[in-house]
């Protein structure tokens, strides 16, 4: 558990305040590691942040449309492994 993130530090690496990172948790965009005492997320999250980033600010998606995107982007990612497995 010593390379999780507290909440404080993901959004200090990522240029965003707590409450955003706690509304993309809500949302169900980014998932802590660990939610008590206290939310906990593996270093992953934050390039996961950072794509949401730009998909909200550079192409002006909203949060439902992100959350698509997402799930998109991660099934696309799936299947190129599998490829490479293959």
């Amino acid at each position: 558990m010593g390379d999780l993130l507290e909440l404080g530090e993901v959004a200090r690496l990522t240029g965003t305040h707590p409450g955003l990172v706690e509304r993309m948790v809500c949302l169900g965009l980014i998932e802590p590691e660990v939610r008590i005492p206290q939310l906990l997320f593996p270093p992953s999250t934050i390039q996961r942040i950072y794509r949401i980033l730009r998909l909200r600010n550079d192409l002006g998606i909203n949060w439902i449309g992100v959350g698509l995107v997402l799930d998109l982007l991660d099934r696309i990612d799936e299947l190129e492994q599998r490829l490479e497995n293959e």
